[in-house]
């Protein structure tokens, strides 16, 4: 067997692409063998291109720049990255000594750029990003997996049992309330982190779910697979793909944003900016904390995270200590007609009520700072001073005054911050030791309780253990193989979604066009046949007759008008003798109007007859317009009447009748 060709690729997203763009973004690609050699360059490829291009090649590492040029999420990147070789690595190429650099600077070290200059081109940097993953230079991208779904619904093989529907409607719902307060019971005595969703009734709920932060083995004995006549248990491991480079998690430095989040089976996201700007808005089912942490980190630094109900639901609680971020609960629970009248304001076509609320309570959080963010932004403006806004409206929101805000943001820029005396500093350490051990000896005492606690319960469930080990042994298989079935439907029923609103809407355009389409062709060809049978006449159409519209009218059919030509006036107004030398010049033949006009006396003084006619007898095309002949006819007639012809009516009637016939050109 030939030996494996150490191939690379550098890849980098082009100017005006992006992975939130609607449209496909486009990349440069280089990939080079190991002495350097380009063997394909390419600088307009999509994605789907690249992850052929890595199979064609039989690529040993991919180097990026920032893999979240790759896609937007961190769920998108791992798609990414399961769509690649198995062993191909992609590879971040600016992280180094444990942290990001620009790829410049990368370079700089490793003497690829010994005379950098300025901003490096796409195609530049695909190539540098691929000799420095030839290189090994960078960090590995990596998923890391830690969630499990618990979930208590009706059997489905139960039956009323001789009882009413209702009556046995209600004593399931409340078997599925005990079992639920009980797996609750079970996961805070094992002081496990978990979000709860519950799907209430009569007499108690119709379902339950706890989506527990731990792996599948840290549930073994606190709660078992069931599945019975009233109730089943159904605990499924889910896979929360945490990008990690190196042994470092992956997060982006973003702008301060202000998130709203309305929690339960179905949730709803909504983020803006502190400007105002919706920057995300999303629902789903089952959005547990974890993945809406996952989405906020990669969308942008979450000051405020905003509830549209009082008191906040737990999750919203939740979240808030996560990022940190400060909580914002309105005085009152917002009324329906209060979230559709703010949500509207910002967005009004959202899909449904859970985003609606979602983005009212963001925007009712930002309602209530705006009028500072606003005295910032005047502030900043009028003294042009070289400050970071957004990082001032972010101390606002912590709770500093404005002036307090401005310093601080000045003291950054300047490189120190607030500088306090040696005696100030020795007495702050002294205060911070205190403190750190009167809060942690009391912690350490409770954690050694609750180690206690757990070893002697761990021993009373060592039999149990075994038997759910053994267990999933047998099922685990089974269990992986439909979860990844579930999860790739989820993510191709929300593609294909998406793909029908958007083709359902081209359908509409192209339908309306369509229709416009065969209207037009419709007069088209009426008028072609007209023509041919010698029932239209061809006009020219002006809406005034001025001399600027006459030129134009030129201009349009791209030659001076033929002799003989009909002007068609669609509307009157007064007379300009320029107008009329020019329209002379050309020798038209007359002027049709489709109103009166007070030009008319003026025009058949100078021998330019005039006659008036209806809208209805005349077919627009833009310029051009068809009359019947029998304009024609009164024209002609009114030419005679003003004796210009020199023509008897015998003579006229005879010019008409060979017209008509084609002996003579229009």
């Amino acid at each position: 067997m030939a030996a494996r060709k150490h191939v690379y690729m550098g890849v980098d997203i082009n100017p005006g692409s992006s992975p939130l763009s609607a449209y496909r973004p486009k990349y440069s690609v280089i990939i080079i063998d190991s002495s350097r050699k380009v063997l394909y360059k390419n600088e307009e490829s999509t994605l789907a291109r690249i992850i052929r291009l890595a199979w064609d090649y039989n690529v040993e590492a991919i180097g990026i720049d920032n893999i979240y040029e790759l896609a937007p999420t961190e769920q998108g990147i791992s798609k990414v990255i399961s769509m690649l070789p198995p062993e191909t690595k992609l590879l971040q190429v600016t992280y180094m000594d444990g942290k990001f650099e620009p790829i410049k600077n990368i370079a700089e070290k490793h003497g690829l750029l010994p005379h950098p200059g300025g901003k490096l081109s796409p195609g530049r940097t695909a190539y540098l990003a691929a000799v420095l993953a030839s290189m090994g230079v960078g960090g590995e991208v990596k998923l890391r997996e830690e969630k499990t779904r618990i979930t208590i619904t009706r059997s489905r093989g139960g039956s009323k049992g001789g009882w009413s529907q209702s009556r046995y409607q209600r004593r399931i719902n409340s078997v599925i309330s005990r079992v639920a307060q009980k797996v609750k019971e079970a996961l805070d005595s094992a002081g496990l982190d978990y979000d709860e969703y519950y799907r209430r009734s009569k007499g108690g709920l119709e379902s339950a779910v706890f989506t527990v932060y731990a792996g599948r083995e840290k549930i073994y004995g606190l709660v078992r697979p069931y599945d019975g006549r009233d109730y089943r248990i159904r605990i499924t491991p889910l896979y929360s793909q945490k990008l990690v480079i190196g042994d470092r998690d992956v997060s982006l430095p973003q702008r301060p944003v202000i998130v709203g989040v309305d929690p339960g089976i179905y949730t709803g996201i909504a983020v803006i900016d502190i400007s105002g700007n919706l920057l995300y808005l999303y629902s789903s089912k089952n959005l547990d904390r974890s993945r809406i942490a996952s989405i906020l980190s990669e969308i942008g630094n979450p000051v405020i995270i905003a509830t549209d109900v009082n008191p906040p639901p737990e999750t919203v609680r939740k979240l808030s200590a996560m990022f940190d971020s400060q909580l914002y609960v309105p005085q009152v629970s917002l009324s329906t007609a209060e979230k559709r009248y703010l949500a509207n304001l910002v967005y009004p076509d959202y899909n449904d009520t859970h985003q609606r609320d979602a983005l009212a309570a963001a925007y009712k959080a930002y309602r209530d700072l705006s009028e500072k963010f606003k005295q910032i932004e005047i502030y900043v403006s009028k003294r042009k001073m070289n400050l970071d806004v957004d990082k001032i409206k972010e101390s606002i929101v912590k709770g500093k005054t404005i002036a307090e805000a401005i310093e601080e943001e000045i003291e950054r820029k300047i490189g120190f911050s607030t500088r306090v005396t040696r005696s100030e500093a020795s007495q702050q350490v002294k205060e911070a030791q205190d403190e750190a051990c009167t809060t942690l000896i009391p912690e350490y005492r409770e954690r050694i309780d609750y180690l206690t606690y757990t070893r002697r319960k761990l021993e009373a469930e060592i039999s149990r253990l075994r038997e759910e080990i053994e267990y999933m042994k047998k099922s685990q298989k089974a269990a992986l193989a439909r979860v990844r079935r579930e999860v790739e439907q989820e993510i191709q029923a929300e593609k294909y979604k998406s793909k029908i609103n958007i083709l359902e809407k081209r359908l509409a355009v192209l339908e309306e066009e369509n229709s416009r389409i065969k209207n037009e062709m419709t007069r088209i060809l009426r008028g072609i046949a007209g023509i041919a049978g010698r029932d239209l006449v061809i006009g020219f159409y002006v809406d005034r007759l001025t001399l600027d519209a006459v030129k134009n009218l030129e201009k349009s059919i791209g030659r001076k008008l033929p002799e003989g030509s009909i002007i068609v006036v669609g509307r009157g107004n007064p007379f300009d003798t320029k107008t009329l030398d020019f329209l002379k010049s050309r020798s038209i033949k007359g002027v049709i109007t489709l109103s009166n006009v007070p030009f008319r006396e003026f025009f058949e003084k100078h021998g330019i007859p005039v006659v008036e006619t209806s809208s209805e007898s005349v077919e627009r095309f833009d310029y051009i317009a068809l009359l019947s002949f029998r304009e024609l006819e009164k024209l002609e007639k009114r030419r005679l009447e003003l004796g210009s012809t020199g023509f008897s009516q015998e003579k006229l009637d005879l010019l008409l009748k060979a017209y008509r016939n084609g002996l003579i050109e229009k």
